[in-house]
């Protein structure tokens, strides 16, 4: 059985399909925990999307680009967006040259690089990570992963009857 799509509305062939651009899911979630205790997340998204736009643009990670464009292009004003790159390249999602113009000291655009989370690769060592429920004591994102890591390891070895352990049987509790 095929989902109905609301009258007046039909899937995007791959033909008609616009450009778009990629985001990856761990720079977004490092953002959203690098700022989550700030009042402008909505801003340093807003700046994450026109970096990845303007990469997307360029076809490259890579691409130069002045202070002012973009914030022009994120809605954001120039101070908080300026604020907002130094707090990205500090987490490690952005990196950037400073240019000069030709024959002058006067500065150019900066050349940014956008510095996408590798798979598996870890958050750096200072973010906080997000926690939920009656224990809100914040730690630190490697001892989390470490935890995780420790307590996928069957829980009940050694607890077992000898004769249950030899069955080749692995029991994962949830």
């Amino acid at each position: 059985m095929t989902a109905q799509n609301p009258p007046g509305i039909r899937p995007i062939s791959t033909k008609e399909a616009q450009p778009y651009l990629w985001i990856e899911k761990p720079s977004v979630r490092r953002i959203r925990e690098a700022f989550e205790h700030t009042t402008f997340l909505d801003q340093a998204l807003a700046v994450y999307l026109a970096l990845c736009e303007l990469a997307s643009d360029r076809e490259s990670p890579t691409f130069t680009e002045s202070k002012r464009n973009i914030s022009a292009r994120s809605g954001v004003k120039e101070r908080r967006a300026a604020e907002i790159l130094n707090r990205f390249k500090a987490i490690g999602l952005l990196s950037w040259t400073q240019n000069t113009i030709s024959g002058t000291k006067e500065l150019g655009p900066n050349t940014y690089s956008l510095l996408g989370g590798k798979k598996g690769e870890k958050p750096p060592p200072r973010t906080q990570c997000t926690t939920y429920g009656k224990n809100r004591k914040r730690e630190n994102c490697r001892d989390i992963e470490e935890q995780e890591k420790n307590s996928l390891k069957n829980p009940l070895e050694g607890s077992l009857p000898k004769e249950r352990q030899s069955l080749g049987v692995t029991i994962i509790a949830p």
